[in-house]
């Protein structure tokens, strides 16, 4: 996984890629902007699968990036952070649904936990995409054979020969998802 910094204080940018030890957490890259234009450019060159964002910065603020990839539906799980104490701030990252809204200076045991929450997001997220892709095939496929039988079959003739990606943390296969 690979995480993004956004803050336009170099100095808090360091701090936070210092503060945790980001491979235990599971991530490979720690990349960073220092406004969200940036960001944009940084999102669109690589991979970013969590992204951690200041608020109050020049140009566009971290509250209005988070909408910019709420519209484009990314899916990135987004922890915003602020010196400010705002109630309108709050209700909009409620509104954005970023996963944890942290004020500065944030020290390491919250930050951990919001990340913990935000990877723990994307994985579900993840077994949510790929259920629904399995239940379309199922969808498609219990289509296709009641076109050449004229009959419904029941789930369970068919549901054998399906591959199933399983359980994302052990490998082993799980319809937990489906019933």
């Amino acid at each position: 996984m690979n995480l993004l910094l956004v803050d336009d204080d170099v100095l808090m940018l360091q701090d936070l890629k210092e503060i945790l030890d980001w491979n235990a957490l599971g991530f490979q890259k720690v990349y960073t902007a220092e406004n969200t234009a940036s960001a944009q450019k940084m999102i669109a060159q690589v991979p970013v699968h969590v992204i951690i964002c200041d608020i109050e910065m020049p140009g566009s603020s971290g509250l209005d990036f988070m909408e910019t990839l709420q519209n484009s539906e990314s899916g990135i799980p987004c922890i915003l952070l602020t010196s400010y104490a705002r109630f309108e701030y709050a209700r909009r990252a409620i509104d954005l649904n970023v996963v944890e809204y942290l004020l500065k200076p944030v020290s390491a045991e919250p930050l951990q936990s919001a990340v913990e929450k935000a990877v723990q997001r994307l994985k579900l997220s993840r077994q949510m995409n790929t259920a629904k892709k399995y239940s379309q095939y199922w969808l498609d496929e219990e289509k296709i054979r009641r076109n050449i039988s004229g009959t419904k079959l029941p789930v369970v003739f068919w549901l054998r020969s399906i591959p199933c990606p399983g359980n994302w943390d052990t490998g082993k296969p799980s319809f937990s998802f489906l019933f």
